[in-house]
């Protein structure tokens, strides 16, 4: 089936049922009369063509004709009011709205896998006239059955049609649907109140019971165009904090003039809409955001790269008993980017550099070696060990000499201890000294000083 016309540079690609085969042409003069006279417009509707056709049917119909037109920047899409009246026609009618709004984001999923920077719009349509001719009388009971009225099908229109548009707007950021085109001819006809459910479109602007005339389709055209390319493009920049640590709540904001929406991508993956994204930190590594500014046929993007760090861990390495006077060597593994801040109260340090420290207690006792690891992004966790320095071989203790026993027993000769040696000053000078070697070697064997 299908169209199909050869590639070319439009910069909008029209393409659905009927009303998309037979406006295409008004729509490109109502752009062009408003100023914007660089959107080249290719018509690629199909009259009679549901959205359950292009979804089940013929999947890459939309994606094929924006890949015709290298330079499309929108799709005006018109679909779902034949979906409406053969699911009426088969006595579904219920079904209409779940089924419109499955086939529908069928639709766009295949065309935004493609192309995903294309921007699409719907306006639904404007009310139908079931009334201006014995044969229009008879396709709505055909459809509906005897008993529907105008405000019947008019409101099927508005809640099945475009409340599935509206639905779907809100969960697709680059497809808009716009609300101002029902009615629209009933206004230009000078009916009270327009949009009028209880009144179909004035027949003078209808060329059947379902389609305008080409002056009916201008006014639909007049009706929409500027409430979705008459606002001037929107600015946006991307505000908050670009590091974190894992678990932290990080929270961007976007800083917009214009917008009438603001998407926000993770990854290229849709993370929600709104003035502000909540960032995932439960993990580390690099996120790439992006924060895109809707307004009607116009956007704007900025980016950011969001760094999530993971938590040091840190482990010294390094002695836990020392002696004192001899210089200490205690170690950390750092990561790229991460320092180290060390702490070793009561002890002279010798040298810090990056993840060692050198350190000297002169004192025995009981000490601390502390250290704090921080990553770039501010993360921070500490560490310490436990040193216990012991007093160094042959150095001064502060006790009694050894020959000090209190009882001056080794002492000869007028007190000095240099007169003559007799046996029990040996003796006596013998156990002095192995009572000394016994309390050097208990120091030794406990570690006290």
């Amino acid at each position: 089936m299908l169209f199909l016309s050869p590639a070319f540079g439009a910069e909008l690609v029209v393409f659905g049922d009927s009303w998309a085969e037979g406006a295409a042409d008004e729509l490109e003069e109502v752009l062009h009369d408003r100023g914007h006279r660089d959107i080249d417009v290719d018509p690629r509707g199909v009259g009679g063509t549901t959205a359950e056709y292009w979804a089940g049917t013929a999947p890459t119909a939309l994606p094929d004709a924006v890949a015709a037109n290298p330079d499309a920047r929108w799709v005006w899409l018109s679909i779902g009011g034949n979906d409406l009246f053969a699911h009426y026609l088969a006595g579904n009618g219920a079904n209409n709205a779940a089924d419109f709004d499955a086939n529908l984001r069928r639709m766009l999923d295949a065309l935004f896998a493609e192309h995903p920077d294309v921007k699409v719009v719907s306006f639904g349509y404007d009310f139908v006239n079931f009334e201006q001719s014995q044969e229009c009388i008879l396709t709505a009971w055909t459809y509906f059955g005897t008993s529907i009225t105008t405000a019947q099908v008019n409101q099927s229109f508005l809640d099945e049609i475009g409340g599935t548009l509206a639905g779907i707007a809100e969960d697709y950021p680059n497809f808009t649907y716009t609300d101002t085109a029902w009615g629209a001819l009933q206004e230009a006809g000078g009916v009270a109140g327009a949009p009028n459910v209880y009144l179909p479109s004035p027949s003078g602007y209808m060329s059947d019971c379902i389609h305008p005339t080409s002056a009916g389709y201008t006014i639909v055209h007049e009706a929409w165009v500027d409430a979705y390319w008459g606002l001037d493009a929107p600015t946006v920049a991307i505000a908050g904090p670009t590091d974190a640590c894992v678990g932290d709540t990080l929270t961007l904001t976007a800083a917009t003039a214009g917008a009438v929406r603001v998407a926000w991508t993770v990854d290229g993956i849709a993370a929600g809409t709104g003035d502000t994204l909540v960032v995932a930190t439960e993990s580390p590594g690099e996120r790439a955001v992006s924060a895109r500014a809707h307004a009607g046929a116009w956007d704007a993007e900025d980016g950011a790269t969001v760094t999530v760090w993971a938590a040091p861990a840190p482990t010294i390495d390094g002695p836990d008993a020392q002696v004192s006077g001899v210089v200490a060597t205690f170690q950390v593994a750092l990561a790229d980017g991460e320092t180290a801040t060390w702490s070793a109260p009561g002890g002279t340090v010798i040298d810090e550099a990056g993840g060692a420290l050198v350190v000297r207690w002169d004192a025995p006792g009981d000490y601390v070696v502390s250290v704090e690891v921080s990553s770039p992004g501010g993360c921070a966790a500490a560490t310490q060990v436990d040193v216990a320095v012991t007093q160094a071989e042959g150095e001064d203790t502060g006790e009694p000499a050894a020959d000090d026993t209190g009882d001056g027993a080794a002492q000869d000769g007028g007190g000095c201890g240099c007169g003559a040696v007799g046996p029990t000053s040996m003796l006596a000078g013998l156990a002095l000294a192995g009572l000394a070697l016994a309390r050097r070697q208990r120091r030794l064997v406990s570690g006290s000083p």
